[in-house]
Order: C-alpha cells, then sequence, then structure tokens
C-alpha cells in the first residue's frame, strides 16, 4: 500500500486503460484487418477481458457506500459521473464538429440531447458507470445470487443475438452489468486471491500461464465471443489482470502503469479528442502506415497526451474538467473537497 491505496488495483486498472485506448486505436480507417495487423490481432486478444476487468474493478469497493445515506451515494455515484460526461460530452462535441458552432449550432445541441439518450461511443463506459451505480443501488436489497444468475443469464443472452435492442445502453447493460456486479458481491474473494498471490507466487504464475494459453486458444479459435465462453473467458481475465497487477506493482519502472490507473477516468475521456486530430492528420496527409504502425503511434500519442492534459490542467481554472467544484455537488454531500475524476470508491482503493 502506498498513502493509504492498494497499489494492484491502480495497476490492473492501469492495464485496463491501455488495452482500452489501444482498443480504440485499431477501429480507425485505413488500418489493415486482424489477421494482417499484429496490434489489431493484440487487440482482438485482450478484448474478451480488458473491459469487463475494468467494470470489475470499478465496483470493488462499493460495498462501503451501496447501504449508506441515498443522498451521499447519489452525489458520489451518480452526480458524480453525471457531471463529468455531462462536461466532457459538450467538449466533444464542440471539438469534433467546430464548424457547427457557425453553420448549424442546432445540429451540435441536437447531437449533444442524443448522446444522453444514446451516448456517444467515446463516452458511453461513463454513461454506463452512471446506470450500474443505480441499478445497484435500486436492487441492494435482493439476493446477491439471484441478481449474478441473473445478470449472467441477459450477458450469456446477448452473446448469442437472443437479446438485442438495438439500444446501445440496454445492450451495454446486459453485456457487462454481470461483471460490474460480481465485483461488487465477489469484492472479499477478490480481496482474499490478492493476498493468496503474494504468498504463492510460484503456484499463482503456473495458473496464469495456463490462462494465457487457454485464453489464447479461444481467441485464435474464433470462440472467444461465445455464449457462456465471453462469460467465463471476461471474468477469468479480470483475475488475471488482478494477478498481472500484483505482479507489476512490485516490478522496478513500470510507474506509468499504476498512475494511469489512479487516472484511469480521465484518460478515458480525455484520450478521443488527440486521437480524432491524429486520424485526420493521417488521412490528411494520405499516410497509411503498413504493419500495424498507424494504430500503436495514435494509440501512444493520444494515451500520452491525455494524461499530459490531465497533469498540466488540474492546476489551471480548466481543473473543472477534472474536478467537480462544490457548487455542483449536493448540500448533504458537500463535506470535504469536491468530487475528482477519480471517485471515491476508487481514491479509497
Amino acid at each position: 500500500m502506498s498513502g493509504g491505496r492498494i497499489s494492484w488495483v491502480d495497476y490492473a486498472r492501469g492495464l485496463c486503460i491501455i488495452l482500452m485506448v489501444l482498443a480504440a486505436a485499431t477501429l480507425g480507417p485505413g488500418e489493415p484487418s486482424a489477421a494482417e495487423n499484429w496490434f489489431a490481432a493484440l487487440s482482438a486478444w485482450a478484448r474478451p477481458f480488458a473491459l469487463p476487468a475494468f467494470f470489475l474493478i470499478a465496483a470493488l469497493f462499493l460495498h462501503r457506500s451501496v447501504f449508506g445515506a441515498r443522498s451521499a451515494y447519489f452525489d458520489r455515484k451518480v452526480l458524480h459521473f453525471v457531471y463529468f460526461y455531462a462536461v466532457w460530452l459538450a467538449l466533444q462535441t464542440v471539438l469534433l464538429d467546430p464548424a457547427a458552432l457557425i453553420e448549424a449550432p442546432g445540429r451540435l445541441v441536437q447531437a449533444y440531447a442524443v448522446a444522453w439518450i444514446d451516448p456517444a461511443e467515446s463516452l458511453w463506459v461513463l454513461h454506463a458507470l452512471i446506470l450500474f451505480h443505480v441499478v445497484t443501488r435500486l436492487i441492494r436489497h435482493l439476493h446477491i445470487g439471484k441478481v449474478l444468475a441473473f445478470a449472467a443469464l441477459l450477458q450469456v443472452l446477448q452473446q448469442a443475438h437472443l437479446f438485442a435492442t438495438g439500444w446501445s445502453v440496454a445492450d451495454h447493460l446486459a453485456q457487462y452489468y454481470v461483471f460490474f456486479f460480481a465485483g461488487y458481491a465477489f469484492s472479499p474473494i477478490v480481496f482474499q486471491y490478492a493476498r493468496a498471490v503474494t504468498l504463492r507466487a510460484p503456484d499463482v504464475a503456473k495458473t496464469f500461464a495456463i490462462w494465457f494459453f487457454v485464453h489464447t486458444g479461444f481467441v485464435l479459435l474464433g470462440s472467444a465471443s461465445l455464449p457462456v465462453v465471453s462469460l467465463v473467458l471476461g471474468l477469468a481475465g479480470a483475475m488475471a489482470l488482478v494477478t498481472a497487477g500484483i505482479a507489476l506493482s512490485r516490478v522496478p519502472h513500470t510507474g506509468l502503469i499504476g498512475r494511469a490507473g489512479r487516472h484511469a477516468l480521465a484518460i478515458y475521456v480525455a484520450y478521443f479528442i488527440p486521437m480524432a486530430v491524429l486520424r485526420g492528420a493521417f488521412a490528411f496527409a494520405d499516410i497509411a502506415p503498413s504493419g500495424g504502425l498507424a494504430a500503436p503511434l495514435i494509440a501512444s500519442a493520444s494515451f500520452g497526451l491525455a494524461l499530459y492534459a490531465h497533469r498540466r490542467l488540474s492546476a489551471t481554472p480548466l481543473s473543472v474538467l477534472y474536478a467537480r467544484p462544490q457548487m455542483f455537488r449536493l448540500k448533504s454531500a458537500r463535506s470535504g473537497k469536491g468530487g475528482s475524476l477519480l471517485p471515491a470508491s476508487m481514491r479509497e482503493a
């Protein structure tokens, strides 16, 4: 632990956000398919567990507040994300279509309003966290086993294309809520596992190797997204990232990963803007490096610029992009400092 934090949580979350940025970079135009692009292949390998692990880790400390005061929970777990979604959605809407400010401002207003109902692809995770926290609060008195079973069933049906509404909010809920709720429900087990990893490193290394080869096998066979298989791979991969986080937290010169984890959401909301600009620059210059060179360059630059922007702007009036001012908090929850982009549950880690 460092400064009241649990280091491996930061490192595991750092791996998640790095993999998420890498995955987004492979979606740009002009990139070869996974069969021709090593970087796209790496993204495809990580896809079954990166987001499930992110959501699972996000709920590891939820038990501390889900049964607490309603106003405090609503402020810290719901309005917290609403504020940052509102701010960054407005920023992205304008910056990604600046000409519309003069030519068609109504188009920007319409796009902004629609994104609250059908979230922007670049910010849907933030939107999902709002929904997941609301749902968990509402069902907190239900039997955990029954909720898990129902959430798992929804995920299986969604992967089998038997639950497909066409509305991204409902579809993302079906696909990922089981992992978020598992992080809340299995939190004691996850921390027990983390303690066991530190005591039985050789055995854990063997288990990690087995997971790696089994997971890779399913990905190579194209079976990673099958019903039930995707659920198991998501949960197993989340625990593998926990293991990797513990290992990396003890390795020198890996501090950047831990820092990325501490500022994971700040990176998530900001990386898309430089990524869009860089993609546009590549397209304008008619540059399309082969062999998967463009994607890692774009991913690295977007990640670095997002982290740099957070560091530089946090000490300026633009810190409102990363820290919610007191005036945007409920009066009953205004004790202490305004909420930062890293939620209270994660700061307590």
